[in-house]
């Protein structure tokens, strides 16, 4: 029995790795896309997507009609953009995720929905560049009472 999180994670891993000019996208953010790595990611690995499951994933609601009770989980993701360039290809890195979350924001039916939350450019003050950016979303799932948290 896999976790409804993890599985979430990995399809947005799976989707994310789909950003490609050939694909219809402004960018090939799609090309080094991890979950959850830890440490610096080296400049050979650039650009990159690192997906994070943000620590306080909340419980929103119950349903408990019929004869199973469900719980309904709001998680919050942050997607860290690694990249040295302009911003306006910063700018564009975070419209291909827009674009990609748009393409089925249930996640293959893992999910009820998907919420856009907020972005943000990363400026490297010593060198004073952009050197990437954050987007943040939340995505809402179901699961049956006590199976995860």
């Amino acid at each position: 029995m896999s976790v409804r999180a993890d599985d979430i994670l990995t399809a947005i891993q799976l989707r994310f790795k789909t950003i490609s000019v050939s694909t219809g996208y402004h960018t090939t953010f799609g090309q080094n896309v991890f979950i959850c790595r830890p440490g610096k990611i080296e400049l050979q690995d650039h650009p990159a997507l690192n997906i994070w499951d943000a620590p306080e994933t909340a419980k929103i609601g119950d349903m408990t009609d019929g004869p199973a009770s469900i719980d309904r989980w709001r998680m919050p993701v942050q997607v860290d953009i690694l990249f040295a360039g302009t911003s306006s290809q910063v700018r564009a890195a975070i419209a291909d995720i827009y674009k990609s979350i748009g393409t089925d924001h249930t996640w293959g039916e893992l999910a009820e929905a998907t919420y856009l939350f907020k972005h943000s450019l990363t400026v490297d003050q010593a060198e004073n560049k952009i050197s990437g950016a954050t987007v943040m979303f939340y995505v809402d799932y179901r699961n049956a009472r006590f199976q995860e948290s």
